[in-house]
């Protein structure tokens, strides 16, 4: 007796098996980041709207950008893109909750990768307004240093932060006391797997 695979959708389509006796199937694959872009609406960019234009003090870490994820589900980050006019060192931050830039940066709002969708980032975010912001706490978790110009920082999608956690990022140039122009913006998903 033969085993019949319909499609389930009441379409009486029925699987295909070649010569080879194998499956024929078409699959389409996408990044996380785009399905849950184009299936929700969740996805975005979180950043500091364009350049912070600052003159920043080498050996000084200056606290960029903090995000707090208030929303039900983990927010996964798949890559960080960093522009700065200097070479220096990024640190990426766990959980901090105190210092100058949490408790007088600048609010921010979200970008949704779906154009066509309303849903909004739910959680905090917070630029700097002035050079020489600080994180007091937190753990530092990745260290890179830059050259100046455009790089991307892919996490791969391994950094989660989930409900009521949050992370920064700080930089710290390499010259002396230079006018820089530093920008952050961190590509994000809400997981809905889990």
């Amino acid at each position: 007796m033969a085993t019949i695979i319909q499609d389930g959708t009441g379409t009486g389509t029925k699987l295909k098996i070649n010569s080879e006796h194998k499956l024929e199937a078409l699959s389409v694959n996408v990044t996380k980041i785009n399905h849950q872009s184009q299936a929700g609406g969740k996805a975005f960019s979180l950043g500091t709207d364009g350049p912070l234009p600052f003159t920043l003090v080498a050996g000084t870490e200056h606290a960029l950008l903090y995000v707090k994820n208030d929303g039900e589900m983990p927010l996964v980050v798949k890559v960080c893109v960093v522009s700065q006019d200097q070479a220096g060192y990024y640190r990426l931050y766990r959980n901090p909750t105190t210092g100058t830039l949490i408790d007088s940066g600048t609010a921010t709002t979200s970008k949704n990768f779906n154009f066509g969708s309303s849903t909004v980032f739910e959680g905090s975010i917070i630029k700097a307004d002035v050079q020489s912001r600080t994180f007091t706490d937190g753990t530092a978790i990745t260290y890179s240093r830059n050259p100046a110009g455009v790089q991307p920082l892919d996490f791969y999608g391994s950094v989660v932060i989930p409900k009521g956690s949050s992370f920064g990022i700080t930089f710290d140039p390499l010259v002396a006391t230079v006018a820089d122009q530093v920008s952050v913006f961190f590509y994000t998903y809400y997981d809905l797997d889990h």
